[in-house]
């Protein structure tokens, strides 16, 4: 059962079209007032902030009830239960859809509660390149990381071209997940955010939208996604290789490479059960990335 509050529809028109904002919290009472302010001070004004709580034990709901007593435009879930899991012991379909099946933007743009966008007209260009580009279904951006006090680490490249990111995309998610924007219709259209099996559900989501239509990412460093050690796909990187593996399977024949995906996820599997200490050198030396 959920409740929600600051419900209500604002208004959108062709030349500004409405933006729902999808931000997922669990236990980040640290980070979450970052996360949604990140989104209120975009320079595109016509959104809503959709914010689902999936039942956090920590203060998480009273930071974001008082920023919502201040903006009108954030809506808040409250999830009765943990439905898509905390700490790694769950999956974020199901609470991508809860969002999903309230949003009433043309357009719907994912936000994790750990993380941050880093530029205010992230969204108005973002908008402005679907607008522009009907045949295009999302559009991404480069990644900047943090450690989990805000300090900046490395940067990520991404593939930019749907060319590019069909070949790439069975191989290694090139999608950011907190970078995204997407059609809510075509969301709709394709059945949402896969709700099993648990995990890599981004790159499920991306691998449905790609079929129906182009992907892009621009590049710029606009996603800020924050190394806290307790994300999901950090913590259990066995069920999330073998989540992403059954996507890939699942689409294998509507994009590349699959023979070479299939590879790669038996090396990176045998790779994490090494010690970490290991791996980290393996990741110097081979500059090896983990998927999602």
């Amino acid at each position: 059962m959920i409740f929600l509050e600051n419900l209500f529809n604002m208004p959108s028109s062709k030349n500004n079209p409405k933006v729902s904002v999808i931000i997922r919290c669990y236990n980040q009472a640290e980070y979450i007032t970052q996360a949604i302010n990140s989104a209120r001070h975009q320079s595109f004004k016509n959104l809503e902030i959709i914010i689902i709580d999936d039942h956090s034990t920590d203060n998480s709901v009273d930071i974001i009830r008082g920023l919502a007593n201040n903006d009108q435009r954030i809506k808040l879930i409250l999830n009765q239960e943990n439905l898509g899991g905390g700490q790694g012991t769950g999956g974020a379909g199901r609470p991508l859809n809860q969002c999903l099946a309230v949003a009433s933007g043309k357009y719907t743009a994912i936000l994790d509660g750990d993380d941050f966008w880093t530029d205010t007209n992230k969204t108005a260009r973002q908008v402005e390149f679907l607008e522009n580009n009907p045949d295009y279904v999302l559009v991404g951006s480069f990644v900047q990381n943090f450690d989990r006090h805000g300090t900046p680490l490395d940067k990520c490249k991404l593939p930019i071209t749907d060319q590019a990111l069909r070949s790439q995309i069975l191989k290694s998610n090139p999608i950011a997940a907190s970078s995204i924007m997407f059609h809510t219709a075509k969301a709709l259209k394709v059945g949402g955010y896969p709700e099993k099996p648990l995990r890599a559900v981004d790159l499920g989501m991306w691998l449905k939208l790609g079929v129906i239509g182009k992907m892009y990412n621009i590049p710029e460093y606009w996603h800020g996604h924050r190394m806290t050690g307790v994300n999901i796909g950090e913590v259990n990187r066995h069920k999330q290789l073998d989540s992403a593996l059954y996507h890939i399977k699942l689409h294998r024949h509507s994009y590349p490479n699959f023979y070479q995906a299939w590879l790669r996820h038996q090396l990176l599997r045998f790779m994490f059960r090494l010690p970490n200490p290991v791996i980290k050198s393996i990741r110097l030396v081979k500059n090896i990335k983990t998927i999602l």
